[in-house]
């Protein structure tokens, strides 16, 4: 599927169109400028899963 991509970012242009990066580590909605988003690393989840485990003291599937 070959979806037009933002010529700054290379993300599929229906994404970028709604956020903004500011360059400085977060992405705001354009909408909503206090919704805020981040995005990991695949290989982050494992730990972030297993440190909110640990704090919270419950299993999370």
């Amino acid at each position: 599927m070959n979806l037009p991509r933002c010529a700054k970012c290379g993300l599929p242009r229906h994404l970028s169109s709604g956020y903004v990066w500011p360059g400085n580590g977060t992405v705001f909605s354009r909408r909503d400028p206090q919704t805020r988003m981040v995005i990991f690393e695949s290989e982050y989840y494992p730990y972030l899963w297993n440190e909110l485990q640990e704090r919270l003291g419950v299993e999370i599937s």
